[in-house]
């Protein structure tokens, strides 16, 4: 089985038309990309993840085919570090008053 994960075009001047052109997945290989998932409110947010972190959090790891976003301007975003050090806090409970579910 083979899987198109890039596809791209480019004007030939010397033949006057335009090539197109993927690159081709063979199979030979499955590849991994882990991403935690977290949801606040009616918002979610995603961050990748390490392969060789998973094992540092008890969660389910759900495959899925594509991952589609749609978000926010980056302007009214905050900073994965920041996402970080919360996330961290609430770990190491030295956040109060927030619950992880």
């Amino acid at each position: 089985m083979s899987k198109v994960i890039w596809r791209n075009q480019y004007y030939d001047k010397d033949y006057g038309y335009t090539v197109e052109f993927v690159d081709i997945k063979t199979g030979e290989y499955e590849e991994y990309r882990y991403y935690l998932f977290y949801k606040v409110g009616n918002k979610s947010f995603h961050s990748p993840l390490e392969a060789l972190k998973i094992n540092q959090y008890d969660l389910e790891i759900i495959n899925i085919d594509n991952l589609n976003t749609f978000g926010e301007d980056v302007s009214k975003l905050i900073s994965a570090q920041f996402c970080d050090k919360v996330i961290s806090m609430i770990s190491n409970q030295t956040l109060k008053g927030f619950k992880v579910v």
